[in-house]
């Protein structure tokens, strides 16, 4: 991808779908704008921790409802080669733009759907469990994301489930 954005000339990513798509994006338009490759830029492990200074814009267009990387500047980066996983976050790939309309995400099955309801009480609970209580400011917002998401479905989630329910084949 950065190969192609090279040889086109582009200066900006588009990221359309759900966190692995505008991540990556989001990491294509960081190395397209720097030398080298995108485990350069990772302070972890066998990155080489250089600093990032500047990267291409980035627009994000939300299909799915899950993790709400549209609205922060992070990507989820594998080194398949050490095995390593990392998530790689900079000020620099925060998306410039980002489309979130809910009528986007209807085209997801049902399950997708429901999938992405619980993807983002896993990520409340993260946040809860891994920051050490502090700020204090993020146990009040992860516990109320948590109370929220089985009581309260993402908009379209019920609606999208009987949509897709009501097109199944009985069993």
């Amino acid at each position: 991808a950065v190969a192609r954005c090279r040889e086109e000339g582009l200066c900006f990513r588009r990221g359309r779908g759900g966190a692995s798509t505008v991540g990556t994006s989001e990491c294509v338009a960081l190395v397209r704008a720097n030398p080298g490759d995108i485990w350069d830029y990772c302070d972890f492990g066998t990155g080489a921790r250089k600093k990032v200074e500047y990267a291409f814009p980035v627009t994000a267009i939300s299909t799915t409802a899950g993790t709400g990387t549209e609205t922060d500047p992070y990507a989820g980066v594998t080194n398949e080669e050490t095995g390593e996983k990392f998530d790689f976050a900079v000020d620099a790939i925060f998306p410039r733009l980002s489309i979130i309309d809910p009528e986007l995400t209807l085209s997801l099955s049902g399950f997708l759907t429901l999938s992405q309801g619980f993807h983002a009480l896993f990520h409340s609970a993260e946040c809860y469990v891994r920051n050490g209580h502090q700020p204090r400011l993020i146990d009040l917002s992860a516990t109320h994301a948590i109370r929220l998401t089985p009581a309260n479905p993402p908009d379209g989630l019920l609606t999208a489930t009987i949509l897709h329910l009501t097109d199944m084949p009985p069993l």
